[in-house]
């Protein structure tokens, strides 16, 4: 029996990697000879995507900044024409304690340092991930590194922030068109929401960054005045509320076209034609909600399972949502207890649950 075992990183305890040997060690323990498992790592354009989308790029290290400010030493892979950047290896949620979590404050800044020092060396085309970022400014520390100038009323320079977003008037992007001539951007998104309303960044993803309710209605005033002073369309395309308005600045300001990152990374590690020779496929993630099936990993390998009529199983850390065929290890274990041994309590529910479908 063939298995193809594909999860999605099970964020803050297994990488794609680890979750997919964990699965695979679960089901040899059960059946050590009569099963091929193939194991592919999948990312959706958030954490662990430079890997996968700069695989057999030389990799290059810079100095910048992590969302809160502090210095670090982050890597981008650069083969002198195109570079591919991970928004989570610089500004990353992850990278974060709880504690630390400052959706008002957290700044993109970083991120645009890297992308300036990839335009430097010469980068004519910059693949940008998007996902997993602790920021909510709608890229607006991104642009600042890039040469953007924002002013206020009286003409003076100011260094915008959503507290003060009042005080943001215009926005000067003759030196950013400057430092990007000729080169082209793409930004692999893991979603389809736009910039604003009930499925914007501001109410969808700002509470996982720690905002209050208060916090995320003072964001969505922010991105709401971004947007009435740039005079356009852009917030209302699919992806632009990626990475906390990262999308629409990268599609607004740099012209960037949005790619689905599950679909570009599944294109280059052979996703499609593996599942079409499967009997079985086993994904997951570290949480399935209503987000999975709206341009992430685990969507796109159910989908690819209809489209090929394979039969698919699901593991996760938690499920908010009821999909068939899935496994969350809080629906046995405390979410405290699934976050602190995710490994062995994977590999205890896979043992426990797998059985019936390596009989069909």
């Amino acid at each position: 029996m063939k298995l193809l075992i594909v999860p999605d990183k099970f964020k803050g305890t297994l990488s794609s990697e680890g979750a997919a040997e964990v699965i695979c060690r679960a089901i040899k323990h059960l059946r050590p000879t009569d099963v091929e498992c193939k194991k592919i790592a999948i990312a959706d354009g958030g954490d662990g995507s430079l890997a996968l989308l700069g695989a057999g790029m030389p990799i290059v290290t810079c100095s910048a900044h992590d969302a809160l400010g502090r210095a670090r030493e982050c890597r981008y892979a650069f083969d002198g024409e195109r570079a591919v950047v991970e928004s989570a290896e610089v500004i990353g949620l992850a990278m974060l304690a709880e504690e630390e979590r400052s959706p008002l404050t957290a700044s993109s800044y970083g991120l645009g340092e890297v992308i300036a020092h990839a335009l430097r060396r010469g980068a004519k085309r910059i693949d940008v991930a998007l996902g997993g970022v602790a920021t909510s400014d709608c890229g607006v520390g991104m642009l600042r590194a890039l040469g953007t100038i924002f002013r206020n009323s009286h003409q003076q320079i100011i260094t915008p922030s959503i507290v003060d977003y009042q005080k943001i008037d215009s926005i000067d992007i003759n030196n950013l068109l400057n430092n990007i001539r000729g080169v082209d951007f793409r930004a692999l998104c893991d979603v389809r929401n736009p910039l604003l309303g009930p499925e914007g960044a501001a109410a969808t993803y700002a509470p996982q960054k720690g905002a209050t309710p208060a916090e995320v209605a003072l964001i969505e005033q922010f991105a709401t005045h971004l947007v009435e002073i740039s005079r356009s369309a852009t917030h209302l395309n699919s992806g632009s509320g990626a990475a906390g308005g990262l999308g629409w600045a990268l599609m607004e300001f740099l012209g960037a076209q949005i790619v689905s990152g599950a679909e570009e990374i599944a294109r280059l590690s052979g996703l499609e034609e593996a599942v079409a020779e499967a009997d079985l496929v086993i994904t997951g993630e570290g949480r399935i909600d209503s987000q999975s099936e709206q341009g992430k990993v685990v969507g796109h390998i159910c989908a690819l399972c209809e489209r090929y009529s394979k039969p698919c199983v699901l593991y996760c850390g938690e499920a908010l949502t009821p999909i068939a065929d899935c496994y969350a290890l809080t629906d046995h274990y405390t979410r405290e207890e699934a976050l602190s041994n995710a490994e062995s309590l994977l590999f205890s529910l896979v043992t426990q649950t797998i059985e019936p479908y390596l009989l069909k």
